[in-house]
């Protein structure tokens, strides 16, 4: 039998001793933890293996690596498809069981993230077997596919799983707390902030993935996988706000309950979507079996939830609807209608494909209401004795907004600044350095930041389309372009065609060098455009070669604000560092 799969079905039965041993609060419990860990380890490093050795007897190796594949994409290519990267899930999954032993023992809570690492382990064993052999020995692989030959493709998807097996513990511990009739949010908020963090920075990878690989001179097409990712980090970002008042108040204890559970079902839906293959998707696998497992872990895990709150339920206090608490509920509710028109826009693609439009029309809006709702919340303050200042908070808005039109005469950005000035003001007032806050103000910039570099990218970009012979000139309106060469780099593993691209915009020449990568592998889809960029603070020039066998076709996006978006991600990133350092 294949040493992998072995190693396999240790894990499973080790995982199975494991949760009778936490059930019974026994010493069984951490050993076969232990056991299952190394063991589910040991298979992943065993599959690392067969690809650096080139083992294409290995189904899984054969499909996703090639001879001339280099030593990185040879290691990212073990998570290149759904069974390699469950693999590396389940991997993750154990290791922060580990961890989470370690920080506090809580038997049923491990008994329960055991019990889903036990349920993904079978999935492996069951219908997506990394470890499946052929019965012929081919003298090459397919190879990986090149869109995924990329540092951001390297990183990407350990980082979701990574924020994707964190989520179990949480919802572990909310499980395990509530049926004890005990307050969980404690234990478990350092782990949503962890999951938060790390489903931010996949966001990022892939949003910067799409906008340097595709071509297409956009970061966001409202993707159903994209979307799939977007879905939990909504509902953890709603849960987090809520647990704030529960820590203060007492209050919202059903709802951020129900978030913590919503928050893993989306993780596992998201799973689902993307490995079913019931919808199309440049990111998602080809349509399979495999999908309708995760279906039936949603089903178990809200089951389960729903059975324990049932049995400890209790009313939660109300709260004032002019308090600071009542206005945090309403951006819980803002959030959670986004992540329903987002989770319906995505649903609906199995049937039809969905517009930009549909979500930009409602998103957008969505998000200026949130930075209100935000601006607010902060400058009333918990005791609610702030209501007066909002009215200087406005008019000092609204003069920024005017500012802004009679600079850029942009309405819609000219809005998106007095609504930001606004909830500017408010949190200027309430800053704290001393605890959690500052990290949560932090993100709430973040996302002024990405609304006003989704506008000036979505609403105020310029595309233009070319096709040029080597020498050949042509005025496109606001620029105007040159092709002063092209040439051919004879690489081992690809060809390279670049471009010597003169471009001329607001009184400025540019030299840029798109590129294609043909590379030398058995698939058709060896074909890849390599954009170029010359990035500046309110603007990028973005050119990408699609085509040249028919002339060579040019696309130039002309794409105002986008730093704004990167800004935001790494504002994000700080604010969820701060908030999980400080106590």
């Amino acid at each position: 039998m294949e040493p992998g799969y072995v190693l396999l079905l240790i894990s499973a039965i080790l995982s199975a001793a494991s949760i009778y041993g936490f059930l019974k609060r026994s010493k069984l419990g951490y050993y076969a933890l232990l056991g299952y860990t190394t063991s589910i380890l040991l298979a992943l490093f065993l599959l690392v293996y067969y690809f650096l050795v080139h083992d294409f007897n290995v189904a899984y190796v054969f499909e996703y690596s090639d001879l001339s594949l280099p030593t990185i994409y040879l290691v990212s290519a073990v998570w290149a498809g759904k069974e390699g990267s469950l693999l590396l899930w389940v991997s993750f999954l154990a290791v922060m069981n580990v961890i989470f032993y370690r920080i506090k023992r809580d038997d049923l809570a491990l008994a329960i993230s055991t019990g889903v690492f036990l349920f993904l382990v079978c999935v492996l064993l069951t219908v997506s077997n990394p470890f499946v052999r052929l019965n012929f020995n081919p003298p090459n692989g397919y190879g990986l596919n090149p869109l995924l030959r990329t540092i951001e493709m390297v990183l990407h998807p350990p980082v979701v799983f990574l924020a994707y097996s964190s989520m179990t513990i949480p919802f572990s511990i909310a499980v395990a707390g509530f049926l004890r009739g005990e307050r969980w949010i404690r234990d478990a908020r350092r782990w949503l902030f962890l999951t938060w963090i790390f489903l931010t920075l996949g966001i990022f990878l892939g949003m910067w993935w799409s906008y340097r690989v595709l071509g297409w001179g956009g970061f966001w097409g409202w993707d159903p996988v994209e979307n799939a990712s977007l879905l939990p980090w909504l509902t953890v970002t709603a849960l987090l706000h809520g647990i704030i008042v529960e820590e203060r108040r007492g209050a919202f204890r059903n709802l951020n309950y129900w978030l913590c559970v919503l928050s893993f079902d989306l993780v596992i839906l998201a799973t689902f979507i993307t490995r079913s293959g019931i919808i199309n998707s440049v990111h998602a696998f080809a349509k399979n079996p495999v999908g309708m497992a995760y279906f039936l872990l949603i089903v178990i895990a809200t089951a389960l939830a729903f059975a324990v709150w049932m049995r400890r339920r209790e009313p939660s206090p109300s709260v004032p609807t002019s308090s600071r608490e009542y206005l945090m509920f309403l951006n819980i509710v803002l959030l959670l209608i986004s992540t329903l028109t987002v989770l319906l826009g995505t649903l609906a693609g199995v049937a039809f494909s969905v517009s930009r439009s549909y979500y930009e029309r409602i998103e957008l809006p969505l998000m200026g209401a949130i930075i209100v709702l935000s601006g607010v919340c902060t400058a009333i303050g918990w005791s609610g004795e702030g209501w007066k200042r909002l009215k200087i908070y406005a008019l000092i808005g609204a003069l920024a907004g005017v500012v802004v039109f009679l600079v850029s005469g942009a309405t819609l950005l000219s809005l998106v600044g007095a609504i930001s000035v606004f909830a500017l003001m408010g949190h200027f007032e309430d800053v704290n350095t001393s605890g959690r806050r500052l990290g949560g103000y932090i993100a709430h910039v973040a996302v002024m930041c990405l609304l006003v570099g989704a506008i000036g990218a979505w609403y105020y970009g310029q595309t233009y389309h070319v096709t040029l012979e080597i020498g050949q000139e042509a005025n496109l309106g606001a620029i105007s372009v040159k092709l002063l060469n092209v040439s051919m780099i004879n690489e081992p593993d690809k060809y390279v065609i670049v471009a010597e691209l003169l471009l001329n915009y607001g009184g400025r020449s540019y030299v840029l060098h798109p590129m294609d990568y043909v590379y030398k592998i058995m698939r058709p889809d060896r074909l890849v455009s390599v954009v170029d960029i010359v990035s500046t603070p309110f603007k990028d020039i973005y050119v990408a070669m699609p085509d040249f066998m028919n002339g060579f076709y040019f696309e130039i996006h002309i794409i105002p604000l986008i730093s704004f978006v990167w800004i935001s991600m790494l504002l994000f990133t700080v604010g969820g560092l701060y908030a999980i350092l400080r106590r």
